[in-house]
């Protein structure tokens, strides 16, 4: 998975910046905190690279791209009404693209640990090559002295 470019973390604020949708209203979709969003959107922080996936995913979804935000803090596009009621529950955070992502986001993370093992694993061999190598070493010795 490549790093974040600097031109998608501005394309990304820039949508943050110029959408109607609440910070309340793209956390509940996304999983991404409130605060986070709001700190994205004041530029105290960057978006990681997982969020910024999400983010992307989320403003690229032609239901949100379409519609617009009415008084009850509802999303309309497509003669559809997206809200809090019971039907639309799971509109976009089951969205199949966001699981998507999600998944390759935690499918990389698991790469990189299992790197990290791999490595950790070497190392601690080496060690015990060396610690082998000593105990023959102490043995020598001691039957010599």
């Amino acid at each position: 998975m490549s790093e974040v470019t600097e031109n998608q973390i501005e394309k990304i604020i820039k949508l943050l910046l110029e959408s109607e949708l609440t910070a309340y209203y793209i956390s509940k979709k996304t999983g991404i905190s409130e605060q986070t969003i709001l700190n994205y959107r004041s530029k105290k922080t960057y978006p990681t690279e997982a969020n910024a996936k999400l983010l992307e995913y989320f403003f690229n979804d032609s239901s949100v791209n379409s519609g617009k935000k009415n008084s009850e803090n509802t999303i309309t596009g497509n003669n559809n009404i997206i809200g809090n009621n019971n039907d639309a529950r799971q509109f976009y955070s089951d969205s199949p693209d966001v699981l998507r992502a999600q998944i390759d986001v935690l499918d990389e993370r698991i790469r990189e640990k299992d790197a990290q093992i791999r490595e950790k694993d070497a190392q601690i061999r080496e060690k015990d090559a060396q610690i082998a190598s000593l105990h023959e070493i102490i043995k020598q010795l001691s039957k010599k002295g």
